[in-house]
């Protein structure tokens, strides 16, 4: 996180009065904080790997064993003198992985949009008021609001809790749900070990 390294490096470790003034929050974001911390952090998303350009895409088919093999006996028959069985085999060679890079290209699209048509959203506070936003406009200094049965949004500290149990069998294989308290945890040496959920930190 930019407003401190230490921060950065151990941000669930600090004194949550400390991380609060830090981020300058304490009862919510006001719009423009909100505006301001998205421009300036990002969306609460994962990173993507950068896309690569579609001709090395097409080009790396080409290293499909079996497609190596037609290549190869498509250029046997071209030094045999065969040209009719070289251009036949050659042409069904770029057919095919032609028409696999162009499937999968449409597979990636149709996913990209399904995923975009079912975002989840979340309860913060904005303006001194509960709102529902999407999960990816959450910004370091939101106060978040969390209830039986929700996904956590992102990372997050404990300010206020009452029977909170979570479920973190995904990050440290417990296989039963931890109780999270709104404590510091200047022992925690990784997020594993923090009886409550770290802060927020942009991706």
């Amino acid at each position: 996180m930019d407003t401190s390294s230490r921060v950065a490096d151990a941000w669930w470790r600090s004194p949550l009065a400390e991380l609060q003034r830090e981020l300058g929050t304490g009862g919510g974001l006001t719009d423009e904080q909100a505006v301001q911390r998205l421009k300036r952090y990002g969306r609460n998303t994962f990173r993507e790997d950068r896309a690569r350009p579609l001709v090395l895409e097409f080009l790396s088919r080409l290293r499909n064993p079996l497609v190596l093999i037609l290549l190869a006996a498509s250029a046997v028959s071209a030094v045999t003198g065969e040209t009719a069985s070289f251009v036949i085999v050659l042409l069904l060679v770029l057919l095919s992985v032609t028409l696999d890079f162009v499937q999968e290209r449409r597979a990636a699209r149709a996913a990209a949009a399904f995923r975009e048509s079912v975002a989840v959203r979340t309860r913060v506070v904005r303006q001194g008021a509960e709102r529902e936003i999407d999960v990816a406009l959450i910004v370091p200094g939101d106060v978040v609001l969390v209830s039986a049965g929700d996904l956590i949004p992102a990372d997050a500290r404990v300010l206020e809790a009452r029977d909170f149990f979570l479920r973190q069998a995904l990050l440290t294989g417990e296989p039963y749900p931890i109780e999270k308290r709104a404590v510091d945890t200047p022992q925690a040496e990784d997020l594993a070990d923090a009886t409550g959920p770290p802060s927020w930190a942009p991706p």
